[in-house]
């Protein structure tokens, strides 16, 4: 047996919504701009620090990782 390529022996792979935890949703607090209204202006936004997005705990679709397709998640084909 050899170690499976598609996920490199590790047996998960990313799913399409997340890429394995590397894709940051958009801030709902700002909804992306990184800053929000206030009265005294616009202020950097707290949730996301003025970036725009942020690092979500966990995928809602996969955890941030599924079981490869091709070694059925053993990691060897």
């Amino acid at each position: 047996m050899q170690l499976c390529e598609q996920c490199d022996g590790t047996g998960r792979i990313s799913c399409g919504a997340c890429w394995n935890g590397q894709r940051r949703p958009m801030c709902p607090e700002c909804t992306g701009r990184g800053v929000i209204r206030t009265e005294y202006g616009d202020l950097p936004c707290p949730r996301c620090r003025g970036n725009g997005k942020v690092t979500p705990v966990s995928c809602p679709h996969c955890g941030n990782s599924t079981p490869c397709p091709v070694c059925k998640g053993s990691g060897k084909v």
